[in-house]
């Protein structure tokens, strides 16, 4: 292992067959315009228009207005001929459009759109759940669980089935055997999926439980879910569904204010969990369940991808969370022998890869002034690749209680802060006395509190997965302040540190949009993503720092993408 360890990463590179158009600060000259309309509705609202260019790895998405209207902007869709395709739940375009356009000059494109004869297709997680007549707690903790269903698939997978609850108990049992943070089965084909260990699976076996642990407190047994599940899907000889579909109206206020770049990562395969921005604008991003790394350039359209050392027959593979220091050299947790994840460093300019001894976890962070690297509560010093402190147990520490690093990052002061999920709460830890700094979410245990990032203010963003909101915990007045996002089942999942306008970014994994919550107005904004349904979940996001305008970017883990959303406002 050392000399694999030591040894060059093994690298491919993958280009984009034409540039990207270049960011803008104003939406500008239009390139491609249009009307989408339907003859039910008239001219459609919140419809997302994608357009994709003849041999590109790359799609360019906007959203229609109050008038139906929808404006690609010439910065950012050039000359050429274009294929465009809609999305809007409930409806269908009969004749995939398709347009050329021309140099300096605005082509023109109405569309009209006709009901689906099968909506079931296109209903969301969130949609499906929201269907459902029965709103018990079993719903709930099938919804809300911490590795819930719709990690690896989406609920219409579960309901669209015939399987009765004598049936779906060794299906259950089947679906734990698998590994949830790097199995992916999109709607789109894309993603893979990967066993866990021998140990594991013969536990998945063993056990009567689903899970072990729900929001709502105690055990989810396999024959109660099993039981439930059935009674909703088309089992029983069903050939329709016993309720009627609940179908959300469409986004308000969004047209022609996002642009949405989707490019295509070159193997389909790949579950890109985590990624991170670095100071030119690449995107990095790490595969949970294989072992590579990989990088975007968003101008150029240029893919670049490094293997690294493999694990042993029988192990857990995958590179995990990531962040980048101000020498835009690469930390992250990977997978060794013994399926352990353990922190590395990895320099682009020379491919180094360097191991770091004596670290164990997940979730990573660099210190405001980049010369710490922390994995969990162990630091790391940046100039020295060695452990220089470990706070995994402070001093005051309750007895029998663990530190809980979900969603993690370091506040202006030095201080790490992360979530703890599973009992509801903030923890931190002052560095400078070895104290435990905990403090419970509103709402406990079923609020969820997920993944965030910590902002030059020392203001804490996390999202609050089990009660539909955006969290902040001020970590220096040591108070609470939040804001709802969506309906019930909105599951935001993690967050953005604000913009210059306050406003802060959450993506679902349920409902194939991000909020946007305006923090000082309260307004919130959900965006529509171009994914097919069900086929989006972002685990981490970031800043473009060379962009002059918002531009959040992120890996879409559901379906082996990079996506830029880009705000014009």
């Amino acid at each position: 292992m050392r000399k694999l360890m030591a040894a060059t990463a093994g690298f491919i590179a993958m280009f984009a067959m034409f540039a990207v158009p270049a960011p803008v600060s104003a939406q500008g000259k239009a390139a491609l315009t249009g009307v989408v309309s339907s003859a039910k509705e008239g001219k459609m609202e919140g419809v997302v228009v994608t357009a994709r260019r003849e041999g590109a790895n790359f799609t360019i998405s906007v959203i229609t207005g109050a008038g139906g209207k929808y404006v690609f902007p010439a910065s950012h869709l050039g000359p050429g001929k274009y294929a465009v395709t809609l999305r809007a739940t409930g409806y269908d375009l009969p004749d995939a459009g398709s347009v050329d356009v021309p140099m300096g000059k605005a082509a023109a494109l109405d569309l009209t759109m006709v009901e689906t004869k099968d909506l079931s297709k296109q209903l969301t997680s969130r949609e499906w759940a929201l269907s459902l007549p029965e709103k018990s707690d079993m719903l709930d903790k099938a919804v809300f669980n911490i590795e819930s269903c719709v990690y690896c698939h989406s609920l219409e997978r579960i309901f669209r089935t015939k399987l009765t609850a004598e049936q779906l108990v060794p299906a259950i049992t089947r679906m734990l055997k698998y590994y949830p943070d790097g199995s992916v089965m999109g709607t789109a084909g894309r993603g893979r999926t990967v066993q866990k260990t021998k140990e594991e699976m013969e536990r998945a076996e063993k056990s009567p439980n689903w899970w072990e642990y729900s929001p709502s407190g105690g055990p989810i047994p396999k024959k109660e879910l099993a039981e439930f599940l059935a009674k909703y899907n088309l089992s029983a000889g069903r050939t329709k569904y016993p309720y009627d579909f609940v179908r959300l109206p469409r986004s308000k206020g969004v047209g022609g204010k996002f642009v949405i770049t989707t490019w295509d990562m070159p193997r389909k395969d790949t579950v890109p969990h985590d990624s991170q921005s670095d100071s030119k604008g690449n995107l990095w991003y790490t595969d949970e369940s294989a072992m590579w790394i990989g990088m975007l350039n968003p101008k150029s359209g240029e893919f670049k991808e490094f293997q690294m050392p493999p694990v042993e027959k029988g192990d857990i593979p995958g590179v995990r969370d990531i962040t980048i220091d101000k020498q835009d050299n690469l930390w992250f947790s990977m997978r060794r022998p013994g399926s352990k994840s353990e922190l590395h460093k990895w320099e682009p300019a020379t491919q180094k890869l360097t191991y770091v001894e004596g670290t164990a976890g997940q979730f990573i962070a660099v210190s405001k002034d980049g010369k710490k690297v922390w994995l969990g509560f162990q630091r790391t010093d940046v100039a020295t690749a060695k452990v220089d402190g470990d706070f995994r147990k402070p001093a005051n520490l309750p007895q029998g209680k663990n530190m809980g690093g979900y969603g993690f990052d370091i506040d202006p002061q030095g201080n790490p802060w992360g979530t703890s999920f599973m009992t509801g709460e903030i923890m931190g830890v002052d560095v400078a006395r070895n104290e435990a700094l905990i403090y419970p979410v509103p709402g406990g245990t079923a609020a969820v509190p997920r993944r965030g990032r910590v902002d030059d203010k020392g203001r804490f963003w996390f999202a609050y997965y089990g009660k539909e909101a955006l969290g902040m915990f001020d970590t220096k007045a040591k108070t609470f302040k939040e804001w709802k996002v969506g309906p019930r089942f909105s599951t935001p999942y993690t967050t953005s540190t604000p913009d210059s306008k306050e406003r802060v970014y959450l993506p679902s994994n349920t409902c194939d949009c991000i909020y946007r919550v305006d923090t000082k107005s309260g307004q919130v904004l959900e965006i529509p993503m171009p994914s097919p349904v069900n086929s989006f979940d972002a685990k981490r996001v970031s800043w473009d720092p060379t962009s002059k305008t918002p531009a959040l970017m992120f890996a879409n883990t559901r379906n082996a993408q990079i996506m830029r959303v880009e705000a014009l406002d």
